[in-house]
């Protein structure tokens, strides 16, 4: 998790009530799991515990119909799941950039009517998505990417609720918001789940070429070589690309350039996509379109963040 840039965990201990809510289990769970938390990269307060019971209900919410049995609040003061979830820090989204949306998936003939269809006034060309930087309104030209089309926003839509509360339209979208977005003034044949709207002024990069940094998996069977090829899946990009170069190697090897990859390594990795380019950013820049798995016959063998990504005619 660490190395895909989550910075905080909150570790629940369920099924307290076998122990009777007892703090030397509590304790004992906590004492075995540290270590490795701590090698995993969330040490130095980077964890947060609760003990909870999620078959009788106990300490998941403040002020809950179920009450703290005695055995637990004799000793933990420390509030609820909820509460240790709110008290996280919030999301630093950074200094304001650019509109950035990851297409997640596209509703295309979406004219509503009695055919069955939902309306909602998206229009017939309609993509679902979080806005992941820069915010989007009504009436602003967009560029879809990685085609380079440029349409015009019918309507921005909150995809909320059940029934007539569904769909509660928007003027404007903000990094964070999950959102459907209408469409003009497009061919559909450009909207592909994995693609991306953008600012028109300020693109993003269509990635013939990332480098990454990853960390390898328990699930690498076969070393990973120079030439492998692996599915990149980025939000909801997949596509097929040939590890070009093994750049480096973690720190505790010294940085040195490695021939393989095996479990549990790090290293930064060059990609070459095969398939079509990926819209990405920097994980520095945008964290949530920097973020890459790497599978390789039905398994995850990588996960790591994108720290270069390069169009097909940009100099290395």
């Amino acid at each position: 998790a660490r190395s895909l840039g989550v910075g905080r965990v909150v570790v629940a201990v369920s099924k307290m009530d076998l122990s009777n809510y007892g703090r030397d289990r509590f304790d004992e769970i906590k004492a075995a799991l540290t270590p490795f938390l701590a090698r995993s990269g969330f040490g130095d307060g980077r964890a947060s515990w609760v003990p909870v019971s999620g078959h009788e209900g106990v300490n998941l919410v403040p002020n809950g119909d179920v009450p703290i049995p005695q055995s637990l609040a004799r000793w933990w003061t420390g509030g609820t799941l909820t509460e240790a979830i709110d008290a996280l820090p919030s999301v630093d989204r950074g200094a304001p950039r650019p509109f950035r949306m990851p297409i997640a998936d596209v509703v295309v003939g979406n004219s509503g009517g009695g055919g069955g269809g939902v309306n909602r006034a998206l229009g017939a060309c309609a993509v679902g998505g979080k806005v992941a930087a820069g915010s989007v309104r009504v009436g602003d030209a967009v560029l879809v990417m990685p085609a380079g089309a440029v349409a015009r926003v019918r309507a921005v839509e909150r995809p909320i609720g059940d029934g007539d509360t569904a769909g509660r339209s928007a003027d404007v979208a903000f990094a964070g918001d999950a959102v459907d977005v209408g469409l003009d003034d497009v061919d559909p044949a450009h909207l592909a789940p994995g693609g991306c709207l953008c600012h028109v002024d300020f693109p993003c990069v269509p990635a013939s070429v990332v480098v990454a940094e990853v960390v390898t998996t328990e699930s690498v069977r076969v070393p990973i070589l120079v030439g492998t090829r692996v599915i990149v899946h980025s939000q909801s990009y997949a596509g097929e690309a040939t590890v070009s170069a093994i750049v480096s190697g973690e720190a505790s090897s010294g940085g040195r350039a490695l021939r393989c990859l095996t479990r549990n390594q790090g290293a930064v990795v060059e990609l070459a996509m095969r398939t079509r380019p990926m819209c990405c950013e920097r994980f520095d820049d945008v964290a949530s379109m920097g973020r890459v798995a790497l599978r390789r016959d039905g398994a995850t063998v990588a996960v790591g963040v994108v720290r270069e990504a390069r169009a097909a005619d940009d100099e290395p």
